[in-house]
Formats: structure tokens, C-alpha cells, sequence
């Protein structure tokens, strides 16, 4: 088995954590649709690491199921991502963003 190092979902950039979960293209998109019309967030993760994006994701002013949901996104998110990556590598799947943006949205609120 042969392994490459470039991303599964872009297939543009050398893999990384960051790039993976951040700063591809693709998971821009599915950031984008998912908190692109949040006024608080600008359109943007603009965070340099997963890590520092779970210490500082931002609180709104939610209660109930409003602010659970926007508590747990960060971390649906990811694994859509990590989970679209891996049917992508040994599925050999293709990434379909707004299918993806459908997967964390039924994830959320199952």
C-alpha cells in the first residue's frame, strides 16, 4: 500500500492537522456553510490550530438546545471531516461539501 501525503479532500495541499480540519479549501466551504452567517464569526474560522479553535470558540447568547448545538459544532464538524477523509481514502468516496454540511447539521441536532 502506498501512502501519499496530500489531502484527501483537496488533493492540492500536503495533509495536516491544520490544513485538514482548517485551512483546505473544502473544509473552508463546510465551515462557511455551516457558521458563514454567524455576524460574531465574520464569515471565518480564523483560528491557526484545532486546538486553539475548541479553547476559543466563542459563546453566544443561546439557551437550551440553541446554545448545545452551537457548543458541540466544533467537534461535529471535525469528524464529518475526519469521517468524509477516511471514505474518501479507503472507500475511495468523493467529497460532496453541502452532503457533508447535511451530515454535521443531522449529527447536531440527532
Amino acid at each position: 500500500m502506498i501512502i501519499h501525503n496530500v489531502s484527501a479532500l483537496c488533493k492540492n495541499c500536503k495533509e495536516s492537522i491544520n490544513h485538514l480540519f482548517l485551512s483546505c479549501l473544502a473544509a473552508n466551504d463546510v465551515w462557511n456553510g455551516l457558521i458563514g452567517h454567524v455576524e460574531r464569526m465574520d464569515g471565518k474560522v480564523g483560528f491557526d490550530s484545532p486546538k486553539s479553535l475548541l479553547l476559543n470558540w466563542p459563546k453566544l447568547n443561546n439557551r437550551g438546545i440553541g446554545e448545545a448545538s452551537w457548543c458541540i459544532l466544533p467537534y461535529t464538524i471535525f469528524w464529518g471531516i475526519w469521517s468524509v477523509r477516511n471514505e474518501i481514502i479507503f472507500d475511495n468516496a468523493t467529497l460532496v461539501v453541502e452532503d457533508l454540511i447535511k451530515r454535521v447539521k443531522c449529527t447536531v441536532w440527532a
